[in-house]
């Protein structure tokens, strides 16, 4: 299989890119999260569709794209002397495919394009990718890792651990077939046992079927008596029925002539009441009219001393006002005196503000150069430190040394040298003592001038203070102020209406004469106005005892024509009575017979079940034992076939070994020009490489040699894969395997590549390392723009 061409349309970062494949070594470089990864990705994913992606299926489409823009790719190879087509689409709601050879359809849609290209290759995704593409941590887990992981991760690049898989997996079905075995026998049950116990469950249903047939022949004498005495209940139940309907409209009737006797006696004595309530009236009437004068009188009375009362209240508030005037007068005076410090506080408040001021700005100058001078004492100590590291080394080497600094023998030069240190290195002592005391005695200053600051400060709180404490004291005398003009204006006021009630005068004496003869024959009043009410009623009263006695008339007239006709029925209540009770009795007998009918049914339906169910549960025994024998077969089969699995599994492993060495020893040759031309894995998947005869572990060779050993293995394991899948493939893709290896080592690896020509076509290197590009005969550069969409650049 080689590659001819890919197109990429908002596929992952590519809005739209087209790469054609040459032969040889092709460097795909960028930056990490460019994309390039994404190209061997789309490869997959136009074989293989979505189980290709590592994401989801609607994370496949580029972000920003339109919701009507399409996401595809197009890939062309040429495989055994054919050319294929790929197109893999994604759209909206649906994914699409088409597979063309040679210009001709060979399939269509997704499903049916990835089945008939895994039948073309002959290899499922995974076993694809394995071949195809080869990475640093594959590379480092051939050699770095142990015998134990070496071996788990081949056994999985090479899909051996399928096999492992399975053996588990029929492992674990003889162990679930062994328990549901075990927990049915538990189960089983003695099938005769059960047998019998239907054969009586049947007998005992038969005896209440024959019982319930009895009971059905009593019920039917029953009902031919019942049919008898129903027909004679009837008549006797009809007179009844006419008997109680008459009596109870006779009731009625009396019901309602006692009814109207007694209103008709209401009335007659509410008549009474209403002429002795006439007599009354008559007699208090004279009362009652001189009670409607003197009111009258009053009443206008009590609009005067209205009036008078409201000019005693507009006098007495006038003077209150007055006084409240004074009062807010002298109070505003008495601030005044108390704001008279504003100016001279104010001017201190100014003083001391110009004075934080001019604190603070001198504070902060002494302490940048206190912390400027702090500098200078730690590299004056530095300096100090690197004298003295001087002495003692000098020291140490002697007169017969070198000097440390024109590299020249010391000599008598030794002591003039320790001497000149010595006093450069108590001079720096000197200047480094000097300006810790001037600091130690700015930062006293300092601390001094922030105490006074501080002082100064608290001391403007409290002017502060009294200011808001004056402007307090000012906003009370505005307001003292609008209240007097307030009070003022409502003098003024009251002055007006003083003068319009100036005249009212009133007779207390009088009005208070009025108003105790008004209490005296109000309740007289009160009575003339009921009594009056009262006779109203009188010719109401008259009327309604007249249609009473006519409705009594009437009423008596209908209760004698209701005697006659009960007379006329000749009902006998012992009679009825007799007869109501001997039908009750048989239809009691009858419900009785039917209770226990039913009773009887409930019996045999319950028989009836318990039948069924036993017949069931015998038929679930016998269920369970052919159950038992054909999981004791498939148990067999079990054993068998992980019998098979794990001699196949050791056939596959016996020849693992010896392939991968073969074909591992064909590239290493190729890599190392024939240096060395045999890699052996062992039985316990340690690598060995035979050198001038001699067999040694890897690890006994450079680190550029330990590269190119593990990248032929991997190769050898892609091969071995291809080869099982009798596909060839002429390209492969090394993604990012470089890792953290050195220039040298990198260096080894690609000149390595280039022998790979020899076996495949076209070498797909990815990597972000720019460095490479000279050594690649073909460069694909892969860049993101600044709206995060990637580009392909052919170099």
């Amino acid at each position: 299989m080689k590659l001819i061409s890919i197109e990429l349309h908002n596929f992952r970062k590519f809005q739209h890119a087209e790469i054609n494949f040459p032969n040889g070594i092709i460097g795909i470089i960028g930056s990490n999260g460019a994309g390039k990864s994404t190209i061997i990705e789309a490869i997959g994913w136009a074989i293989y569709g979505n189980k290709a992606s590592r994401t989801q299926k609607d994370q496949i489409k580029r972000q920003g794209a339109a919701a009507s823009d399409d996401c595809w790719v197009r890939l062309r190879f040429e495989m055994n002397g054919n050319s294929y087509e790929i197109l893999r689409i994604l759209k909206a709601n649906f994914s699409d495919g088409q597979a063309k050879v040679n210009d001709g359809i060979a399939a269509t849609t997704s499903t049916g394009v990835t089945k008939f290209l895994e039948k073309k290759i002959g290899m499922n995704y995974d076993s694809f990718y394995t071949s195809i593409v080869a990475k640093q941590k594959e590379l480092n887990a051939l050699s770095n890792k142990t015998p134990a992981d070496r071996k788990k991760n081949m056994f999985k690049m090479l899909k051996i651990d399928a096999i492992e898989d399975a053996i588990k997996r029929v492992r674990e079905d003889k162990r679930e077939k062994n328990s549901v075995i075990q927990h049915i026998e538990k189960v089983l049950k003695d099938v005769d046992e059960i047998i019998k116990e239907k054969i009586r469950k049947e007998a005992e249903k038969e005896n209440l079927l024959i019982s319930a047939k009895k009971i059905d022949e009593e019920i039917s004498e029953k009902e031919k008596i019942l049919f008898e005495v129903e027909e004679e209940r009837k008549k006797e139940k009809e007179k009844a029925e006419k008997f109680n309907k008459l009596s109870l409209k006779k009731k009625s009737i009396e019901s309602k002539i006692f009814e109207k006797t007694s209103q008709m006696k209401e009335k007659e004595m509410e008549l009474e009441m209403v002429k002795k309530a006439k007599n009354r009236y008559n007699e208090i009437k004279n009362i009652a009219d001189e009670y409607d004068e003197i009111k009258e009188k009053k009443e206008k009375m009590d609009e005067i001393r209205e009036k008078f009362f409201e000019k005693k209240r507009i006098l007495k508030e006038k003077d209150e006002r007055g006084k409240n005037i004074k009062e807010m007068e002298g109070e505003i005076s008495k601030l005044n005196e108390k704001i008279k410090i504003e100016e001279d506080v104010r001017k201190r408040k100014e003083f001391l503000e110009n004075k934080i001021a001019n604190g603070d700005r001198k504070i902060l100058q002494m302490e940048k150069y206190v912390e400027r001078k702090r500098v200078e004492i730690e590299e004056t100590e530095r300096k100090e430190r690197e004298i003295e590291e001087k002495l003692k080394n000098i020291k140490k080497l002697g007169p017969e040394s070198n000097c440390p600094m024109c590299g020249r023998k010391l000599g008598s030069h030794y002591e003039k040298l320790l001497h000149d240190l010595s006093l450069e290195n108590e001079e720096l002592e000197r200047k480094i003592q000097e300006m810790k005391k001037e600091n130690e005695e700015l930062e006293r200053k300092i601390q001094e001038m922030k105490k006074e600051n501080e002082d100064n400060k608290n001391e403007l709180k409290e002017i502060d203070n009294k200011i808001k404490r004056i402007d307090s004291i000012k906003d009370r005398i505005g307001y003292y102020r609008e209240r007097i003009e307030t009070e003022k204006n409502k003098v003024e006021e009251l002055i007006k209406k003083l003068k319009e009630l100036e005249e009212i005068e009133i007779d207390e004496k009088l009005y208070q004469k009025i108003s105790l003869r008004i209490k005296e024959i109000e309740k007289i009043k009160m009575e003339a106005i009921r009594l009056q009410k009262e006779m109203e009623r009188l010719p109401l009263i008259i009327s309604s005892i007249k249609r009473i006695k006519e409705s009594i008339v009437e009423i008596s007239k209908e209760k004698e024509i209701i005697d006659m006709q009960i007379n006329s029925l000749s009902f006998d209540r012992n009679e009825y009575e007799k007869v109501e009770k001997k039908y009750e009795e048989v239809v009691r007998g009858i419900g009785k017979l039917r209770e226990e009918k039913i009773k009887k049914e409930e019996k045999i339906f319950y028989m009836e079940k318990e039948i069924k169910r036993i017949e069931k549960e015998i038929e679930e025994q016998n269920s369970y034992r052919r159950k038992i024998d054909d999981m004791k077969k498939e148990m067999a089969d079990l054993i068998l076939l992980e019998e098979l699995l794990n001699k196949f599994k050791n056939y596959l492993i016996s020849k693992i070994g010896p392939s991968l060495s073969f074909y591992a020893s064909h590239f290493f040759s190729i890599f190392t020009g024939g240096k060395y031309n045999n890699i052996e894995i062992d039985d316990n998947y340690d690598i060995f490489i035979y050198d001038k005869g001699g067999r040694f572990p890897i690890y006994r060779f450079s680190g550029g040699e330990e590269d190119l050993a593990n990248l032929s293995l991997r190769l050898a394991i892609s091969e071995l894969i291809a080869r099982r899948a009798d596909t060839n493939f002429e390209f492969i893709a090394l993604d990012e395997i470089f890792g953290s290896q050195d220039n040298e080592r990198r260096k080894n690896v690609l000149n390595a590549l280039n022998e790979l020509k020899s076996q495949f076509n076209q070498v797909l290197l990815i990597t972000h390392i720019e460095e490479i590009k000279d050594e690649m005969e073909h460069i694909i550069k892969i860049y993101e723009d600044d709206e995060g969409i990637s580009h392909v650049k052919i170099e």
